[in-house]
């Protein structure tokens, strides 16, 4: 995980003891007022002077106590410049809307600008990228979650769009209690594949069912499946936007690169009117 450097610990504490300090000082000095001859026989005012005197008593307690350990724990940074973990968790992130949200963002665009638009397929793409973008919110609330953790939040996601398409989904999770799929980068990279192949069935496949299956398999090896029964690739119309520069589009390089990064195998099958099937292989030496 990377370093996250707090806001707060830059800030020299000079401050926070030289504020305590004056209300300190000011404690004092409203002490000796009143010792010093300022002092009144009145019942009235020297409740009034004893109520002063503790209310500065306290504020003075309590803010010691407050900013005590935060100057205990105070270090200054050695450099400003951003630290490579951070960097390089920021470039992730810049990736993965660009592949996610913006793709289908882009996708949108392309068909406004087209003579006559239809508006149901750019609603759609709109609601893929709000499908990614939720993905990569929730990513970066929990990144330690397994991927079966992952893969559940999408399914919860997913079932209105799959609903208002008239399609099935077919789930095949482990079963065992104990969860020892994938997590952190790992889980997260195969999480973000399954949701672009999700996305692009439910665009582009016009099938009536969704597979998506997760199992475990010898040597502590996983096996990731996202199925349909649709058209397959070849009969499947993409904007433009949508195209890769190989030319096969539905984000099918993104893919690829993904599962290369995690040292994942990734193959894809598509005949026309048999469906589409991305299947990623984690082996164990890449989990490990």
């Amino acid at each position: 995980m990377p370093r996250r450097h707090q806001r707060r610990s830059q800030r020299h504490p000079a401050w926070m003891l030289g504020a305590g300090t004056a209300l300190w000082l000011l404690e004092i000095a409203a002490i000796l007022y009143w010792h010093l001859g300022a002092a009144s026989p009145d019942a009235l005012y020297e409740w009034q002077n004893w109520a002063v005197i503790v209310v500065l008593h306290l504020l003075t307690a309590t803010w010691f106590g407050l900013m005590w350990p935060k100057v205990l724990r105070w270090r200054r940074r050695s450099s400003l410049r951003v630290s490579p973990e951070v960097r390089a968790e920021r470039e992730r992130i810049a990736q993965d809307l660009h592949d996610g949200a913006g793709s289908h963002l882009s996708g949108a665009l392309a068909l406004l600008e087209t003579p006559q638009p239809n508006l149901a397929q750019v609603r759609h793409a709109v609601e893929h990228a709000m499908f990614a973008l939720r993905v990569e919110m929730e990513a970066l609330d929990d990144a330690d979650a397994s991927l079966i953790e992952r893969l559940a939040s999408m399914r919860w996601r997913l079932q209105p769009l799959l609903s208002e398409r008239g399609m099935v989904m077919q789930w095949n999770m482990p079963m065992d209690e104990a969860d020892t799929s994938p997590r952190a980068e790992k889980g997260l990279q195969l999480a973000f594949l399954a949701q672009e192949a999700m996305s692009n069935a439910l665009q582009h496949s016009k099938g009536t069912s969704l597979r998506v299956e997760l199992q475990p398999v010898p040597v502590g090896s996983w096996t990731l499946e996202v199925a349909d029964d649709g058209c397959g690739m070849e009969d499947a119309p993409v904007p433009r936007a949508g195209r890769s520069q190989s030319g096969r589009g539905w984000g099918v390089d993104g893919m690829r690169a993904r599962a290369q990064r995690i040292g994942a195998q990734f193959a894809l099958e598509s005949s026309p009117g048999r469906g589409t099937c991305v299947r990623v292989v984690v082996p164990a030496d890449a989990i490990s």
